[in-house]
């Protein structure tokens, strides 16, 4: 191919310089390119063809490689071709089961981490799918990010590569009425800790760890809005505190968008529960509405409770937009 190219070449070389054309020589079935003798009488004689090479164009002959040397730099080039391919093999090898998500049956896991395994269910023992299931270091509650992974259809989960250590594992389905028991309101004994806590050790699986949620909370849903212009409050609490001593906070959410009540509220528990914004007055929250005094709730069971409610404007801070709905209604 590369004489074969450069018989093209001094071709159309010779005739861009105008120097008389090639000629070609037809004798024993090969085809021939001579340089004309009257622009270069140093190239006189020599034919152009499979025993030449370009330079011979300028008077000087070149002895071709032999094929031999030619398969034998090609021999060398396979060789060391099968040589790099053999070690990147043998790289990849180990690294097979992560790059095609394949992994082992077995509770030996890799050098320097460890893996905890279990399983998700309600307060009467079934399965729970979809659980948003966390982990985190330490014992009590966290205090930074929780990573998570979901529970499948049979409630199971799975964390690996986890350092040795001691680990809380907990879990929650607020979706299905099933809030994160860390929080004292929605779990059913206070002075116990909620969720399990495992040992984590290098290498191994621990046994099947069980997270049971419940009992089942219930859900008030509604709007809050202001009582003289009817817009949503935006940036509204809620609060929910102890039913003996209203003063004392469970804990504290806000709404889900602009005057959208929506939270999960506890079963077999007492409570009480109020919505402040800043500019307002306080709304102990009842059956039917705002209310000056608390109000108890208790349920026995889950329960699902809508509620339009109004907040006053203090009379230290109007609203600011009172005095136009005013002007124009």
């Amino acid at each position: 191919a590369r004489i074969r190219r450069c018989e093209n070449d001094c071709y159309r070389r010779d005739a861009d310089r105008n120097i008389g054309g090639p000629r070609y020589l037809l004798g024993d079935g090969a085809r021939r390119h001579v340089a004309p003798k009257q622009n270069n009488p140093r190239n006189e004689g020599i034919p152009m063809n499979a025993t030449t090479s370009r330079s011979a164009q300028f008077g000087e002959y070149v002895k071709p490689r032999p094929v031999a040397s030619l398969l034998e730099t090609g021999h060398v080039s396979l060789r060391k071709g099968m040589v790099y391919l053999t070690v990147l093999i043998a790289t990849l090898t180990p690294c097979a089961p992560l790059l095609f998500g394949q992994h082992e049956a077995s509770d030996k896991r890799p050098q320097g981490i460890g893996a905890v395994q279990g399983r998700v269910v309600d307060e009467k023992g079934e399965a729970l799918a979809n659980a948003k299931v966390f982990i985190y270091p330490g014992e009590g509650p966290a205090s930074g990010l929780r990573p998570a992974v979901q529970s499948d259809s049979e409630g199971a989960f799975l964390f690996d590569r986890l350092k040795p250590g001691r680990y809380t594992v907990g879990a929650e389905k607020p979706e299905d009425g099933y809030p994160d028991l860390e929080d004292s309101l929605y779990n059913p004994n206070p002075l116990s800790w909620p969720f399990p806590i495992v040992s984590v050790v290098e290498g191994e699986m621990t046994k099947p760890v069980t997270i049971r949620l419940g009992p089942k909370a219930g859900r008030f849903i509604g709007r809050v809005v202001d009582d003289v212009t009817g817009e949503p409050v935006r940036d509204a609490s809620v609060t929910f505190r102890h039913a003996e001593n209203p003063e004392d906070y469970y804990m504290g959410t806000g709404l889900k968008g602009p005057g959208l009540l929506n939270v999960l509220v506890p079963t077999k528990k007492r409570f009480v529960m109020a919505i402040n914004e800043t500019g307002y007055l306080l709304c102990w929250v009842g059956e039917k509405g705002c209310q000056e005094q608390p109000y108890v709730f208790e349920f026995s069971s889950p329960i699902t409770m809508e509620f339009f409610i109004t907040l006053r404007r203090s009379k230290d801070t109007p609203h600011r937009d009172l005095a136009l709905y005013k002007s124009v209604k």
